[in-house]
């Protein structure tokens, strides 16, 4: 069986995916020949693929038949490396020691009276602010945030920014 076949659930013949996941398949090759060379890892290669082409399908309403469309497949797969690079970065490789001392030790007073000052400074912003940073701390993504809310993208991030700004303020 071909890996294109693996990767690709086959749709109908007719409809508005059947021109797409063909441009998709089209474009396997190429994607994995450029997976390879930003991983340099054959296993991380296969990852970035799989995710470049999830992500591809989901945003398959975004692109416009008749451009560029290895552009457009390649730029997404760019933008997940990056991205997984970054976060990568930020992850912190503890020993099972250290985190079973973490598991184990119990909340101090401190903590408690750090969270409820916390609290109160979040009760205390303006609703606008306290919506966007209640809903980021609940683990919505910034896109979620946004819809729910019903508010551009830029204007949850910003409101955000300026929430936790403001809260800092008052804790300090």
């Amino acid at each position: 069986m071909k890996e294109s076949a693996l990767l690709v659930r086959p749709l109908p013949l007719s409809g508005s995916g059947c021109k797409f996941e063909r441009l998709v398949v089209s474009e396997l090759p190429l994607l994995k020949r450029y997976s390879r060379r930003l991983t340099r890892c054959p296993v991380n290669a296969e990852d970035l693929l799989q995710e470049t082409i999830l992500r591809c399908w989901k945003a398959k309403a975004g692109f416009e038949l008749g451009t560029n469309f290895g552009g457009w497949t390649r730029a997404i797969m760019r933008n997940t490396f990056f991205s997984n690079v970054q976060r990568r970065r930020l992850e912190v490789n503890l020993s099972d020691d250290i985190l079973l001392r973490m598991q184990s030790t119990p909340a101090s007073q401190s903590t408690s009276l750090e969270l409820g000052e916390a609290l109160r400074a979040l009760d205390s912003l303006p609703r606008r602010y306290r919506d966007a940073v209640a809903m980021t701390a609940e683990g919505f993504t910034m896109d979620e945030g946004a819809e729910r809310l019903g508010i551009p993208i830029n204007t949850y991030k910003s409101r955000i920014h300026r929430g936790r700004k403001l809260m800092l303020s008052l804790v300090r």
